[in-house]
């Protein structure tokens, strides 16, 4: 059986309008445009994570952050994944890092290149596109 490529998203800005922190229970509106993309490639049977500063326990280094520790943090990026219908398309939700197959985060270059594009049909062809280029090293047998 072949495995389909696990893909790991950055949540503020990328799945969320990153603006000015205002804590964790302040999350921006939805980025519709890669609401669609993670939906479609959901749809092709990848596998997809979340991987977020927002939920790291001890963010830049600056000690135990109590909202994280509490649950707090990862309640409320539950709940925006859930009002967004997207939610049960997540197998992990986590503030450290995991494995992927391709890595999607506003602060790489090639984020900024995709950004770019206004349809998102664009930024899933294109995906698509990288992912196969992948395809060899995406590749595995799972026995079942």
């Amino acid at each position: 059986m072949e495995r389909k490529a696990t893909i790991v998203w950055d949540f503020d800005g990328v799945l969320a309008e990153a603006g000015k922190w205002e804590g964790h229970k302040k999350i921006g509106p939805p980025r519709a445009k890669w609401l669609n993309v993670l939906r479609w490639l959901h749809a092709d049977g990848m596998t997809h994570h979340i991987s977020t500063c927002r939920l790291n326990p001890n963010p830049f280094g600056k000690g135990a952050d109590p909202d994280v520790l509490s649950g707090l943090a990862n309640r409320c990026v539950r709940m925006w994944l859930h009002d967004q219908g997207i939610a049960h398309i997540f197998s992990e939700v986590t503030g450290m890092k995991v494995y992927g197959d391709l890595y999607i985060d506003d602060r790489m270059p090639l984020f900024s290149v995709l950004d770019d594009y206004d349809k998102p049909e664009d930024i899933y062809e294109l995906l698509l596109e990288e992912l196969a280029m992948r395809a060899d090293t995406i590749k595995t047998t799972v026995e079942v």
